[in-house]
């Protein structure tokens, strides 16, 4: 009888590579001893530096005794780590993976990272190459999951004991459809929610079919999670933000830490930055004045001392040896849960979750990179002194700490969204009618969600008030606002020029109109932004049309002051037009070349115009807390404060715009940088060097805006402090402000 249909290849592979797995004997060792013997070999993508030799796990003995360990725990079913940077923890679950694939029970693995790119270079440099170099895996069939869309596209690795589904981004929606064993969540921090849920809770939902499924999240942390009691229920809860997600997951489990013995004393200890010791070595001669520091000789000298005897243990086989000898005691002496004297939040979490792990890994136990030492790890730390950020990233990259959780002062987006007005209006509030600033499409819907008698305003040197218009001529210079800020690209990137646009009531407040990014190369071509200044036109609700009165940009750099008026004017028939300047500035071409001397900015006079042309320095540390504590955080829908009028946004306002006005945070600064006994002063800035606050930048840069042309005009009807201090309800004086150039 012959077989007119003979069967696909890929599955004959398949069926063959099933039954070679059910009649070969399985490895009788731990994973680790399995990964050795498959004598994989490093590729260059994966480390230069041992490129082309095996994998050896005793170069990474804290990660692979963890991982490991979680593998072959048979109750252990979830584990979070909090990881510092370079830390080969993808490859070494990678291994534990395919350990499983070929040495445990059948069943699909997901492996899900931020991005799709992201996600399919991690398959490209280190997954592939391990899983072809493992001969029971060779005969894998790579596979494309399409969805809807590109950005939902998935890929697949099918072997006989499982299919492995990578993605990245909206592609994660494989969390939603597809039964597994086991799910790796790499960089899981910056994942994205899936409609109102994280991958951590979509995950648990794919394995509720396997009683021994793993869930494994690991990420470099970011922000600490805060708990509170709610004080109805008496129940603890965790406030839901980005950038926290993590740590809450972190908190729940049972919070472990590597621990290796003294080879002095043998006690067992975790390997802290403040056992760390050091000392500056200034090789200066008496009279000069610059110190002349040894760091070839520094970063030798530096060592861990034990809490117990005082022992040393320098860089090299010393940490080698102690390093090595706690990665090979067991497992719960090497990776103790944390008792509940030392555990974090034990109020909220006196104890783990039910069968949850959770580690940090600090880049003090490495012994892989010899850039990675105790030495340079010290040096790095000296040069972050006095620079907050690089303090946070040494705290996040290097220790694999969370940063503090958000101080009070700190805005949230629960400050923001109470600037959004509802529908009905919340009780004795001041809030406007609701509004939307798009279109079906996405277009501006260009609508001033204000009367034409209420925009800009008309001021009574009578009264000290301002007013609905009731003269045109004596209507106030600023009616509509446009902020905009200067990005750079990197290399032969071109940058962009984010903005906003906002109306103001006659009162002061505020209503955000635009808001978008142009163009922008470093020649300086503002073209996209000239030709969007001159055609805009808003509408009010008794349909008369205005367009943009104002913009400032801030041109960015140290000798370059923080805004700078672009010469924008009205024109005859109040036809919005841009005025131009004699010699340089701002011209048909659109484009703005722009002149540093020393520390002003000189650009020229106006042509053809009596306004003039102002630039505006500034104290940038008293606008950002004049911006998120005074205007945001101290609104209140019932009191109209004019020192500190609302900033208002549209019902359909984007959830990004928010969270980039959430992006600042409050930290104590040193007032004499690099002296760790110096009293500190509170300070702003980003909460991550990742972040670019552009909502944050064009919205303090507004606030400087309607001082300017708004607030001198009720200095003498206010009170004034000598002292101004946006935390108290008074008037911002021009002395502590910021500065007016007329410039000639």
């Amino acid at each position: 009888m012959s077989i007119r249909n003979p069967l696909d290849p890929r599955i004959l592979r398949s069926l063959i590579a099933g039954v070679c797995m059910a009649i070969r004997p399985r490895f009788s060792g731990g994973i680790g001893a399995w990964a050795k013997a498959q004598k994989v070999p490093i590729t260059s993508t994966q480390n230069t530096t041992y490129s082309g030799e095996k994998y050896d796990f005793d170069r990474f003995p804290v990660v692979a005794s963890l991982m490991f360990g979680f593998f072959e725990h048979p109750t252990a079913r979830e584990l979070f780590v909090a990881k510092s940077v370079q830390t080969a923890f993808t490859t070494v679950a990678f291994f534990a993976c395919a350990w499983q694939l070929t040495e445990g029970d059948p069943g699909n693995i997901i492996y899900v990272m931020h991005t799709r790119d992201a996600a399919r270079d991690k398959m490209k440099d280190v997954m592939n190459p391990i899983f072809s170099a493992i001969p029971a895996l060779r005969t894998g069939e790579r596979l494309n999951l399409v969805g809807a869309d590109a950005e939902s596209t998935a890929e697949a690795m099918r072997f006989s004991g499982g299919t492995l589904y990578v993605g990245g981004g909206q592609s994660a929606s494989i969390l939603t459809s597809t039964p597994a064993r086991i799910v790796l969540l790499d960089e899981a921090e910056r994942h994205a929610f899936m409609g109102k849920s994280t991958t951590f809770e979509l995950a648990r939902g794919r394995m509720t079919g396997a009683n021994d499924g793993k869930l494994v999240a690991f990420s470099k942390p970011e922000q600490m999670s805060t708990w509170s009691m709610d004080a109805r229920t008496g129940q603890w809860k965790v406030e839901p933000r980005l950038l926290s997600l993590m740590d809450a997951e972190w908190v729940s489990g049972d919070q472990r830490e590597f621990h290796c013995p003294c080879p002095h004393c043998q006690a067992w200890h975790p390997i802290h930055w403040e056992n760390i010791h050091y000392r500056h070595l200034n090789e200066a001669l008496p009279g000069m004045k610059q110190a002349l520091w040894n760091w070839d000789r520094f970063e030798k000298e530096v060592y861990w001392q034990c809490p117990t005897c005082a022992g040393r243990v320098h860089e090299g086989p010393e940490k080698h040896a102690m390093i090595l000898a706690g990665s090979r005691a067991p497992l719960d002496q090497c990776w103790p849960p944390a008792p509940l004297e030392h555990r974090r939040e034990k109020g909220a979490k006196p104890r783990a979750e039910p069968h949850k792990w959770s580690a940090t890994v600090s880049a003090l136990t490495d012994i892989a990179f010899s850039y990675i030492t105790w030495g340079k790890l010290a040096i790095r730390w000296i040069n972050a002194q006095g620079d907050s950020t690089k303090i946070v990233n040494f705290i996040n990259e290097v220790l694999g700490k969370p940063e503090r959780p958000l101080a009070a002062e700190d805005t949230t987006i629960e400050h923001l969204r109470k600037l959004i007005p509802s529908t009905p209006p919340r009780p004795n509030s001041q809030d406007p009618l609701p509004w939307k600033y798009r279109q079906e499409d996405g277009t501006p819907t260009f609508q001033i969600p204000l009367l034409a008698a209420q925009l800009g305003g008309q001021f009574d040197h009578d009264t000290l008030t301002w007013g609905p218009v009731r003269d045109q001529s004596l209507r106030c210079d600023l009616c509509i606002g446009m902020t905009v800020d200067r990005q750079s690209g990197k290399k032969d990137e071109s940058g962009y020029l984010p903005y906003r646009v906002r109306a103001y009531h006659y009162d002061g407040r505020s209503f955000l109109l635009d808001q978008g990014s142009f163009p922008y190369h470093e020649q300086g071509d503002f073209t996209a932004l000239v030709e969007y200044m001159q055609s805009a036109q808003f509408r009010t609700l008794d349909d008369q049309w205005f367009g943009i009165d104002v913009v400032w940009i801030d041109l960015g750099g140290d000798d370059v002051p923080d805004a700078y008026d672009l010469c924008y004017d009205y024109g005859e028939g109040n036809v919005p037009r841009l005025e131009g300047v004699r010699g340089i500035g701002i011209g048909a071409n659109g484009r703005m070349p722009v002149e540093s001397e020393g520390k002003n900015l000189w650009i020229g006079t106006r042509k053809d115009s009596p306004k003039p042309v102002n630039y505006w320095k500034s104290n940038g540390q008293y606008w950002e807390k004049y911006l998120y504590e005074t205007v945001i955080q101290r609104f209140t829908p019932a009191r109209h404060r004019p020192w500190a009028p609302a900033l208002y946004f549209p019902i359909d306002i984007e959830e990004d715009y928010l969270r980039g006005l959430c992006a600042m945070r409050v930290v104590d600064v040193p007032i004499r940088k690099g002296d760790p006994r110096s009293p500190t002063r509170p300070m702003y800035e980003k909460k991550t060097t990742s972040h670019v606050n552009d909502p944050g930048d064009l919205e303090k840069m507004g606030c400087q805006m309607h001082h300017h042309y708004r607030l001198q005009h009720l200095r003498r009807g206010l009170q004034t402090e000598e002292s101004f201090d946006p935390m108290e309800d008074a008037e911002p004086t021009p002395e502590s402000t910021g500065k007016d150039y007329l410039l000639k």
